[in-house]
């Protein structure tokens, strides 16, 4: 999740590698973001997301700072993270995020689709029509 206020702090993969002036592709094959100490990434998708002050602590080996841990309406979470949150499968978030209702508030932060937090748990899907039995 991308803690509110957060979101000019996101960084990538590719990010950091440039900012480490080498390849990605070389960041990935030393395995240095999976060394001890190194910032966790903000949510659980394929893309990996970090925090800009975590990562720059940690390349200049100072202590990692902890991010807010207060939860705020303008949280952002990731797919996994507003079907978490309901209490549903990634499947059924799916669906749900096709809503205009939900659609209308879709952040999308270095390629990753991201929802307040407020959204996601108020929404209210609309209700189910019947269709009629013929016969």
């Amino acid at each position: 999740m991308i803690r509110a206020g957060r979101r000019h702090l996101v960084r990538t993969l590719a990010d950091i590698a440039q900012q480490l002036g080498i390849a990605e592709q070389t960041l990935l094959n030393t395995g240095r973001h999976r060394e001890p100490g190194f910032p966790r990434p903000l949510g659980a998708g394929r893309t990996r997301l970090y925090d800009a002050e975590q990562i720059a602590a940690y390349l200049d080996g100072r202590p990692v700072p902890a991010l807010p841990d207060a939860d705020d309406d303008e949280d952002l979470l990731d797919r996994q993270e507003a079907a978490a949150l309901r209490g549903e499968s990634t499947a059924v978030w799916d669906r749900r995020r096709q809503d205009p209702a939900v659609r209308a508030h879709t952040v999308v932060i270095c390629g990753v689709e991201h929802w307040p937090r407020h959204i996601v748990r108020d929404y209210t899907p609309p209700p189910r029509r019947r269709t009629a039995q013929g016969g």
